[in-house]
């Protein structure tokens, strides 16, 4: 317990010093499946309420922006629209909030705390991420790095095909944080939108599985894939460094108690672009400005 003060402490401390006009949440346990197996820690990580108390006490109106995530929603009402009317559960509303895991659940409950505690509160539904190589000591691969080295090596991997997501460029997601704050400063520092209005899918224009964002890479690469059904079941084929063989992956079945993903929670994301004047772009063109750097 008295460790959990001082670190308390430590950041009364820090905002009361700072008094910063923005704060930009990234932290998280982004692992689903680390959250599945401490729920506690996920919650204590992902919804921080004592942080966000001390915002309330010491700059209770700042720009505060939430890394949240696509996987609040369900995976079985696509596309997800963010919500339009009162910020409540509906029978009508299909695109209402629903996580299926814990991961969802923790970014869900700081989602509710921010939207009805703060007055300038913003919430940033992001998909997947793609992006060039970090430029920092990363704390894991990437996605497109992974797959990138991946197809230079010829690996036979496994890809799922079955869940759908928004996958977004890197880049876009910093545009939209620096509008967000550009439009909180030529408004005086205030945003004070609607809690509704202040829920921002940020996604790439259409829905992709992990396999579809592989074949889109090979297409830039000028290379031949060749997927088959099941793991070893691939016919022989002709061999040639421009051809990757990669089989498909399928969501197993989870039993009672086995951590859940969802299917497809493809975002409409038409509103982000309309508000924040930009357009996300499509990921075949942003390969082009990024390969050439994994």
């Amino acid at each position: 317990m008295l460790l959990e003060v001082d670190r308390i402490d430590t950041v009364v401390t820090a905002i009361k010093n700072l008094q910063p006009d923005v704060i930009i949440h990234l932290a998280a346990i982004a692992s689903p499946a680390k959250c599945h197996q401490d729920q506690a820690k996920a919650l204590a990580v992902n919804a921080p309420l004592g942080f966000l108390e001390v915002v309330k006490q010491v700059v209770p109106e700042c720009l505060f922006i939430f890394s949240s995530t696509d996987m609040v929603y369900d995976g079985e009402h696509a596309p997800y629209a963010e919500q339009l009317e009162e910020y409540n559960q509906s029978d009508e509303c299909p695109s209402y909030p629903s996580p299926v895991n814990v991961y969802g659940e923790s970014k869900l409950t700081f989602e509710q705390s921010i939207l009805s505690e703060l007055p300038n509160g913003i919430v940033l539904r992001l998909s997947n991420m793609i992006g060039p190589p970090f430029v920092f000591q990363p704390a894991g691969e990437k996605f497109l790095q992974w797959l990138y080295n991946a197809y230079t090596h010829r690996s036979y991997i496994g890809l799922k095909d079955d869940e759908i997501r928004s996958f977004v460029a890197v880049d876009d997601v910093v545009i939209v944080i620096e509008k967000l704050t550009s439009m909180f400063f030529e408004r005086n520092s205030k945003i004070s939108w609607s809690p509704q209005h202040r829920v921002l899918n940020v996604g790439g224009p259409h829905g992709l599985s992990r396999l579809q964002v592989a074949e889109i890479l090979c297409q830039e690469m000028k290379c031949v894939m060749l997927a088959s059904e099941f793991e070893n079941n691939l016919q022989l084929v002709a061999e040639g460094e421009n051809v990757w063989k990669v089989y498909r992956l399928q969501t197993q079945n989870t039993q009672a108690g086995a951590l859940k993903s969802p299917k497809d929670i493809t975002m409409l994301v038409s509103r982000t672009e309309e508000m924040l004047e930009m357009r996300f772009r499509l990921l075949t063109h942003y390969f082009r400005d990024c390969l050439f750097v994994c």
